[in-house]
């Protein structure tokens, strides 16, 4: 489950009640990228409702970026954890992140875009996703 970072309120409603629906109907496992707005939303409500929940960081385990995220992804570790392809101590660097959708779209069995940017990160995510013959399901943002 992958989005904006400058997530309405709506869709970020919307990721806590997909994701208490997830609780609801079985054993589901969340990944998303740790990010501002849609993503960090997702790992909450996973955390909330007790679903599993994977971060994929682009930069090395040691970190987590952004900072404000740490206490969420230190609570991953009871209920997921963070995930990443970098080596220890791999700088935080912002063309890393676009090198991290594909480990994104491989551990999902299917992507869920919640609003996007026209020519969002989430929208490589998806085209990544659908390459590896997965399901892309996309939720409209703001019109």
């Amino acid at each position: 489950m992958v989005g904006t970072r400058k997530a309405t309120s709506n869709r970020r409603d919307f990721c806590d009640s997909q994701i208490q629906e997830m609780a609801q109907r079985g054993d589901y496992t969340v990944v998303s990228g740790l990010a501002y707005g849609i993503d960090i939303a997702a790992h909450k409500a996973c955390l909330k409702h007790g679903v599993a929940t994977l971060g994929v960081v682009g930069h090395g385990l040691e970190q987590v970026y952004p900072i404000m995220h740490r206490t969420v992804g230190d609570k991953m570790f009871g209920n997921g954890g963070l995930v990443t392809d970098f080596v220890r101590e791999t700088p935080i660097d912002g063309t890393n992140f676009l090198r991290r959708n594909p480990l994104i779209a491989g551990l999902a069995d299917a992507t869920i875009i919640v609003e996007s940017a026209e020519k969002g990160d989430s929208l490589v995510t998806a085209d990544i996703a659908d390459s590896y013959n997965r399901n892309v399901f996309a939720l409209p943002g703001r019109s």
